[in-house]
C-alpha cells in the first residue's frame, strides 16, 4: 500500500446489505435499488471525513445504537457509526471491499478513484449501440 498522509486514509470496516437511495459513487445513478455498501467507521469525525472521500451525495453517515449481539462487530462504544454508499455496479461493490480488507481496513480518496476509473461509466453511444447490439440478437 502506497504511504498516505493521515488525513487521506481512515479505518473503514467494510460490508454491504440491501439498498439504498443514495447516487452511484462509480456513475453517479440515482435509483432506490442501488446496492448499500456499509462501513463502520472509528467516530462520527472519521466518518463524516470519509464521507467526503465519496462523490457528493454518494455516501451518507448514519449513527445507531449498538445491537447487543451485533454478529458484525464487537464495539465498546454505546453507538456505532457507518457510512453508507450508494453502488450500482456489484462488481465495484466487492472491488471496493476488497481493496480496503487488503489495506487492513483504511480507506482513501485513491482507492476510491482506482475503483471508479476499473468501472468506467458507458457513454451514451455504448448504451444504444448494446440496445442495438441486443435487438438484433432477439430480432
Amino acid at each position: 500500500m502506497p504511504a498516505f498522509e493521515p488525513r487521506d486514509v481512515e479505518t473503514f470496516y467494510p460490508f454491504f446489505d440491501g439498498t439504498v437511495n443514495l447516487p452511484c459513487f462509480v456513475s453517479g445513478a440515482k435509483k432506490a435499488s442501488n446496492l448499500c455498501l456499509w462501513g463502520i467507521v472509528d467516530s462520527e469525525t472519521a466518518g463524516e471525513r470519509v464521507v467526503k472521500l465519496f462523490p457528493e451525495g454518494c455516501a451518507k453517515l448514519y449513527c445507531a445504537p449498538q445491537e447487543v449481539d451485533s454478529p458484525k462487530v464487537t464495539s465498546p462504544v454505546p453507538d456505532m457509526v457507518y457510512v453508507m454508499v450508494g453502488v450500482s455496479s456489484q462488481e465495484a461493490l466487492i472491488t471496493l471491499c476488497n481493496t480496503v480488507k487488503n489495506a487492513d481496513n483504511r480507506i482513501s480518496s485513491e482507492m476510491i478513484n482506482s475503483v471508479r476509473g476499473a468501472y468506467p461509466v458507458p457513454t451514451r453511444g455504448q448504451l444504444d449501440q448494446s440496445f442495438s447490439t441486443q435487438e438484433v440478437a432477439l430480432g
